[in-house]
């Protein structure tokens, strides 16, 4: 898959494709059913498969808040390449590309770019205060490319959306999550130093900076850890230890179950598959680790 900075590059080499367009934050199911109409359409054209999406969320960008992702865009990459799409665009998100009127939008990275089909959700918008919308797609296309519009997805009467997921993932609910998403809900982050009291009592855990993700609600989680492309089993805790001297912000630590390897300044994808429980303080760290060994024989009995 070739990944195409469109305003930063000045010269391609494309053939004709059809592009999915959004933000694609999480893709879940309703991101999912563009990809899947892309992949039918191109099955019978012959076009190149592709995505074109921003390397920052817009709404974030232009309020000028910070933005907790569901998805890098490095995640998207790696996502994508799963599907075997030819291209993947993206655009870098800008004040300029905020004000461009969506015509001028349309020429320059729609038919410049040699798209001939387009493929975006209901409520897509671009262009200068979101005038650009699916009608306006439709109506400016003439002969340059056609245009297929996904209607809405809905799970027991909620639009399957980035916001109803971060709606959920507040609530710790990692299953319903894996049901949007047709997969685990996951971040990545650095393995950094922590301050060890987990190897103190005999549960050692690796500390992930994942702080520019959308975490779920705190607690214990059943999870998975990929590291250098293994997969292990472990229990991650969400939280502040308040057992121990309380953290100021919330950690991501997960003890690995049969692990002793030395791999701070890694990379680890944690995998959040049910939450066990929720943190609490104990009376003592006896107290602590008779709950953890409890934690650990649950998690292992139902996801060995």
């Amino acid at each position: 898959m070739e990944v195409i900075y469109l305003n930063k590059q000045s010269k391609f080499d494309l053939e004709d494709s059809c592009v999915a367009l959004g933000f694609f934050d999480g893709m879940h199911l309703g991101h999912l059913k563009l990809v899947e109409k892309v992949i039918s359409i191109c099955n019978k054209t012959g076009l190149k498969k592709g995505l074109l999406t921003f390397d920052v969320q817009p709404k974030a960008y232009l309020s000028n808040q910070h933005f907790k992702q569901l998805m890098s865009l490095e995640d998207k990459i790696d996502f994508m390449k799963k599907y075997d799409f030819d291209y993947l665009f993206v655009l870098s998100f800008s004040n300029k590309l905020a004000s461009m009127e969506p015509d001028k939008f349309i020429d320059e990275y729609l038919i410049k770019t040699k798209i001939k089909h387009v493929v975006c959700g209901f409520d897509f918008h671009f262009g200068n205060q979101g005038k650009g919308d699916c009608n306006f797609l439709i109506k400016y296309k003439e002969n340059n490319y056609e245009v297929s519009v996904i209607d809405k997805l809905e799970y027991e009467h909620h639009k399957i959306s980035s916001s109803f997921l971060r709606e959920i993932l507040s609530q710790g609910e990692v299953e319903l999550a894996t049901k949007l998403l047709n997969r685990p809900y996951q971040v990545s982050g650095l393995i950094i130093h922590g301050r060890k009291n987990g190897h103190k009592i005999g549960f050692p855990t690796i500390n992930v900076d994942a702080n520019n993700y959308v975490l779920p609600k705190g607690g214990v989680y059943a999870s998975k850890v990929i590291i250098d492309g293994k997969e292990y089993l472990g229990m991650a805790n969400l939280g502040y230890n308040p057992t121990f001297t309380a953290l100021k912000q919330i950690s991501l630590e997960v003890n690995i179950f049969d692990f002793d390897q030395d791999v701070y300044g890694k990379m680890a994808k944690v995998i959040f598959l049910k939450r066990i429980r929720k943190e609490q303080k104990f009376p003592s760290i006896d107290d602590l680790i008779e709950q953890l060994k409890t934690d650990k024989q649950k998690i292992i009995d139902e996801f060995s």
